[in-house]
């Protein structure tokens, strides 16, 4: 347990890029923090990583009807296409978080 005059705050810090294509938007996400201790700022710790994948809502709520009504649609195509990329974003991810320092 922190000595009970240690107050301890935190800085948080966000470096956000996002990429729009198709239907689509991701957001990839470096968060660092770090602790705030009688004014002095202390080392970060080591980043985490956030990635969100979007589907334009008009799209999805235009495919859902299409495919509620039975029309033609590409609902299911959607689905899998968005599944198929989170895949891929997250094993490219990997296999450069694991190749970090290896060239």
């Amino acid at each position: 347990m922190p000595d009970s005059s240690y107050h301890v705050t935190h800085e948080r810090s966000k470096d956000r890029l996002s990429y729009s294509f198709d239907i689509y938007q991701i957001d990839i996400t470096v968060v660092k923090d770090r602790r705030i201790h009688n004014g002095t700022f202390g080392e970060y710790n080591q980043p985490t990583y956030e990635v969100e994948m979007e589907c334009s809502t008009d799209a999805f709520l235009k495919e859902k009807k299409l495919m509620m009504e039975k029309s033609n649609n590409n609902f299911t195509g959607m689905c899998k296409s968005k599944e198929n990329n989170g895949d891929l974003i997250r094993y490219r991810l990997f296999i450069d978080y694991e190749n970090v320092g290896k060239t």
